[in-house]
Parts: structure tokens; sequence; C-alpha cells
């Protein structure tokens, strides 16, 4: 059994709303930090609705545990934390593309079978924009989940390389999930053996191997639910419509490395959550040193991204 045990935050008073909308997400404890703000957001936007939380993780901080109580509490909030085995999926060969985080969006739906009949599954790293009502609008009536498609780019070589009937790919950082129809399908197991089968072709992984699993089982939403942006790319603005903005690539809004306008969408928001006084990352691995001299440079801070281009040349050397 993967759960070892679930505990229960709640700041609900006896008598509150409904739940209207049951929201999921699988982390690692680094990530903690910015799926609360990613909740605190979610909160604040959509206050009329009935929200209930589910998170799946192999361990928790002290002092996030503790942000996460004093935020049920002050939105009465329902939270379930679901502790997960530290040592599944031994057979993964786990690097820095592939973790085991990234497998538990694929089990989660498995888990809340017969406990919730829709879920709506979520990366942390998004930021809620916009009041998500109208996912209940969404009619599944022939199909397992709601989607985003990918970015056009990766969307096309996808379709191409997976061979998709269906003809479109969806980002897997937003799913509007059946959760009845899911494991009826067992779409847990057939995802993961087709992952496990293709490890080593495809490069996204369980996002690959969800598309190939419910190739033609998929609504196709529209973009707003789902803006993905790569913050590396320091260029354009986002729709006016942005329900979630999803901060896809190696650039995050918490990291220095996160100089970028978008970036204030998430940091607004931190400032009002329970983690308003956490610094900023600074830079770790060579890789993110030479991302934060790059984007130092074209922000037009020399002296800043002449100092990380020299850690980064000096920690290239030290590691190879």
């Amino acid at each position: 059994m993967l759960v070892t045990r679930r505990e229960i935050l709640s700041g609900r008073l006896q008598g509150s709303k409904a739940t209207d909308v049951h929201i999921s997400f699988g982390i690692g404890a680094g990530y903690v930090r910015c799926m609360g703000v990613l909740i605190t957001s979610i909160i604040m936007n959509n206050p009329s609705l009935g929200l209930e939380f589910h998170v799946f993780t192999d361990g928790i901080f002290d002092e996030d545990r503790q942000r996460l109580e004093q935020l049920v509490n002050a939105h009465a909030a329902h939270l379930n934390i679901y502790y997960l085995d530290a040592d599944a999926f031994p057979e993964l060969p786990v690097s820095d593309y592939l973790t085991k985080e990234t497998c538990y969006r694929i089990i989660i739906p498995k888990f809340l079978w017969g406990t919730v009949k829709k879920i709506l599954h979520l990366d942390a790293d998004l930021i809620c924009l916009g009041n998500i009502s109208g996912l209940l609008d969404v009619d599944l009536t022939g199909f397992t989940l709601a989607a985003v498609p990918d970015v056009k780019k990766v969307a096309a070589e996808k379709i191409d390389q997976l061979q998709l009937h269906q003809k479109q790919y969806f980002n897997a950082g937003v799913l509007y999930i059946d959760v009845e129809k899911w494991n009826e399908k067992d779409i847990s197991s057939l995802a993961m053996k087709i992952m496990m089968d293709s490890l080593g072709t495809h490069s996204l992984y369980d996002q690959d191997a969800l598309n190939i699993a419910l190739d033609g089982q998929v609504v196709f939403l529209g973009d707003q639910w789902n803006v993905v942006y790569d913050m590396g790319q320091m260029n354009h603005n986002i729709p006016s419509d942005t329900r979630f903005l999803h901060y896809t690539g190696m650039v995050k809004p918490w990291q220095k490395t996160g100089r970028h306008r978008l970036s204030n969408f998430y940091r607004d928001f931190e400032k009002q959550s329970f983690w308003h006084n956490a610094s900023l990352l600074e830079p770790s691995g060579y890789k993110e040193m030479e991302i934060f001299a790059r984007l130092s440079l074209k922000a037009g801070d020399f002296w800043v991204a002449l100092f990380w281009y020299g850690k980064y040349i000096a920690e290239k050397i030290r590691r190879f």
C-alpha cells in the first residue's frame, strides 16, 4: 500500500458549505511552498466555492506543515494529506527529469476512487488568476478527463511521435478527471506500464504515457485554463482571461532566476500567504547559475551577470 497514513487539516466550522471542487496535488517536500501559494490564490479568487484539497507527498517539513495549518484555519479550508511510502516505485530510474513525484498524478485517481467523483489535479508550479467555477459546467459525458492542448510546437511533435489518433496532445499540468471512468478503464495501470515500457524513448515520461493511454478520451479546454509559459523566454504577456498560469521550464518565480514580470503574479500571492517571509532561492547547480547569468544580462545587470557567469564556469569545472 503506497499511502501509509492520512492527516486532515481543517478550518471548517460545522455546517460549512458543501464541497464544489476537489483539488489534488502530487509533490515532494520542496514544492510545498509553491503549492501553498497556489492554494492561497485559488481560495482568494474563488470565495464562493466550496473547495477541498488532497495532497499526496512523501514528506513535509515541519515549518511548512505549520504554515498549511495556518492557511486552512485562516481561510476555513479543508486539506487532506496522504503520506506516501518513501520507497514507492522502486523500479523507477530516478533522475533530474524523472522523479517519484512525476508518477503521483498517475496513481492519485486510484486512491480517491469511491471518495470523490471528479478531481481537478494541478501541478504545483501554477498560480490561479481567476474564478474556476466554469469547470463545473464542463460536460465529460463519454470522456475520462478535460485538459488543455500543450504549446503548438510541442503538441505537433508529440502527435506525430506518439501517433495519437485524436490528433491532440495535452499538457498534464491541469487535469479535470472523472475518477470513476478513470478507474473503470484502469488508466493508472495502463499509463504506468506505457511509461515503464518506453523509458528512454518518450521524453516527457508520464505526460506522454497519459496522452497515449487517454487518446480519444479527452475533452479539450480553452488555453485560459492552463497558460503554459516558460519564463526563460522573457518576451510576451499572457491572455487577460487566464485562469491558471503555468510556470514551466527551469525558471520559477520563487527562485532568484525568476527575473521576469510574470513572476509578480506568483510573488503578489506569496506576500498574502503564510510563506510571505520566505526568501527567493539562490541558483543551485551550474545550469541554474548559467540561466541566472543569462537572464541578468538580458535585464541589463551586467555586473550581476558577470558574477554568476564566473560562478557558473567555476562550478562546471569543479563538477567535470
